[in-house]
């Protein structure tokens, strides 16, 4: 039967040949193709490599009757195995391989009359998600949680203009709080994750949105790091190196790979904004490269098939964005809402327009007015140009860990930094230089110091509000409770300002804040086929590990703790 598979494969044959199959389990033909590696001849041994991502695999093996061959696993695996054909010819032994890359050294104990060819085959992984992880493309509609929105009916009295508004929300000098439970590294990781997931489609830069009633998202809405991995090594070749394995680094690699210019080639180039996020993204690209030599075990990439590259880095990035998303969905989830995501939350087909717009904006308020990025002191404003454009001048110790300096206190209170924001033409492009006489295409007005723009990001995002008609907190607030809701009667607050005020309580988001962030990052891992929590990919063990994993956890695995 078995030899019958391989010659449907291979179109060969195998009256006096050793057949070997290394198969995944369980055993699905029309799952996956069986993979097949050929050695034409063994004399007295040999060996091949051998990628896996099983857990225990089934060998089988068909010869003549009474052979004997011993097996010896080295590399990632390790094991010695001695098997020997029964009457029929066939032989059968389970073995446990550990992921990653070994070599498979086959030794005849029975005398060889003559060269026998062998045949291996193993199942590759049947679970790989594309480079597209989501199962909405990108230029789709953000989704709305609370569409029709009453709270922009014609007759209601005007807001406060957004200008007044940001100034009431100032944090006053020498008045600046903490918070004792959020790190500011997981600020930093929070804006990476927005990135991530999504991006409001503008006229530019921080301009007007090009459909505000029906804003597209030019992200792939999931927790798949395509911010990071782009489009793969096959159709973002300038990220990965020759082997099609590793992701390129810059300067030593302690920075994000650049170019002649200094613009940083990564998958977003938001992720070069500033030196923290460039920091977190650059240690999750040295993460990969750390587990893909974890996978060789020392073995030399160029001596892998194309078809075994594949394999090993996708199984790569499947871990990688399961940790990720373990992260996301209970440390950073912990920190900002209360809680950990919980698994059975209604799937979403993209990012909530309230999310994008307002919500998620909770990080503005969590930067402080300064920011230290040494161990001797050296601090500067967090949006101090001389932080962008070099991942290499932050110190990961003073983010995340025991000795990580806090975040601002989760409030309705904002530094001032954040409301002079200088918003470059090209965040990855320092000779682009920063928006010079007030020209950029800035849905807030901003004021010009010394004919440079300094935005105020706070106005910005009230008017960015304003601008896709989000309901106000009042009436998410009405429409969770199935309430009814008038706005000059409850209130008419803007989102993100009522969201901020929520906080103010508890140290992290209240209510709505707490059930729209629930909603989203609970409804995208819902709706993705690979999430973390998926137990048809992942054991229960990985599963519980994926839970545990921290942004520390990963920076010791690097020794940047």
């Amino acid at each position: 039967m078995y030899s019958k598979i391989l010659s449907r494969f291979t179109g060969i044959m195998f009256p006096s040949v050793l057949a070997i199959a290394l198969l995944a389990q369980p055993y699905s033909a029309e799952a996956s193709p069986i993979e097949i590696v050929k050695i034409k001849s063994l004399t007295t041994s040999s060996s091949l490599k051998i990628i896996s991502h099983s857990r225990t695999v089934l060998l089988r093996g068909r010869a003549r009757k009474g052979t004997e061959i011993a097996l010896r696993l080295r590399g990632s695996s390790k094991g010695k195995f001695r098997v020997k054909t029964d009457r029929r010819g066939r032989f059968e032994q389970r073995i446990k391989l550990t992921p990653g890359m070994s070599n498979l050294e086959l030794r005849p104990i029975s005398r060889l009359k003559r060269p026998m060819a062998i045949t291996i085959a193993y199942m590759p992984m049947q679970h790989t998600r594309s480079f597209n992880g989501s199962p909405t493309e990108r230029l789709k509609s953000f989704e709305r949680l609370f569409p029709d929105s009453l709270s922009y009916a014609a007759d209601l009295p005007a807001r406060a203009a957004a200008t007044e508004l940001s100034q009431s929300m100032a944090e006053l000098e020498g008045r600046e709080s903490f918070s004792n439970r959020i790190s500011l590294g997981l600020v930093f990781f929070g804006q990476f994750v927005d990135h991530d997931l999504d991006r409001i489609q503008t006229t530019s830069g921080q301009g007007p949105s090009v459909n505000p009633l029906a804003p597209l998202n030019i992200r792939t809405p999931a927790l798949d790091l395509d911010s990071v991995y782009g489009a793969g090594p096959e159709s973002s070749p300038i990220l990965f190196s020759d082997d099609g394995l590793h992701f390129k680094l810059g300067k030593d690699g302690k920075d994000l790979l650049r170019d002649s210019s200094g613009k940083a080639l990564i998958g977003d180039d938001r992720n070069d904004e500033n030196g923290f996020i460039a920091a977190v993204h650059l240690s999750f690209q040295r993460y990969h490269n750390h587990l893909i030599d974890e996978m060789l075990h020392g073995g030399d990439a160029n001596a892998l098939t194309p078809e075994q590259k594949t394999m090993l880095f996708n199984g790569v990035k499947n871990q990688i964005i399961a940790r990720y998303q373990g992260i996301v969905a209970n440390q950073m989830s912990i920190a900002f809402s209360g809680r950990a995501i919980p698994d059975n939350l209604p799937p979403l087909t993209n990012i909530p327009i309230e999310f994008a717009g307002a919500v998620y904006r909770l990080g503005h308020t969590l930067v402080p007015q300064r920011v230290r990025i040494d161990q001797s002191g050296t601090s500067f404003s967090p949006v101090d140009p001389k932080l962008r454009g070099d991942a290499s001048v932050i110190d990961l110790k003073l983010l995340f860990g025991n000795n990580a300096q806090p975040a601002a206190g989760f409030d309705d209170k904002i530094a001032q930094a954040m409301r002079e924001l200088l918003i470059p033409l090209s965040p990855t492009d320092p000779g682009q230089g920063s928006a010079v006489g007030g020209n950029s295409p800035n849905i807030g007005g901003g004021k010009i110091i010394d004919g440079v723009l300094h935005l105020d990001l706070i106005e910005t995002n009230l008017l960015r509000g304003r601008e896709l008609k989000l309901a106000s907190g009042e009436e998410c607030f009405a429409r969770i409770h199935n309430l009814s809701y008038q706005p000059a009667v409850h209130g008419n607050t803007d989102l993100f300002a009522y969201v901020l005020r929520e906080s103010n309580r508890f140290g992290h988001l209240g209510e709505v804040g707490s059930n729209v962030f629930e909603r989203t990052i609970g409804g995208i891992l819902a709706a993705d086929p690979y999430s973390y929590f998926n137990g048809g990919i992942f054991s229960e063990s990985e599963i519980k590990q994926f839970r545990q994993f921290t942004m520390e956890q990963m920076l010791r695995e690097l020794g940047d703790l």
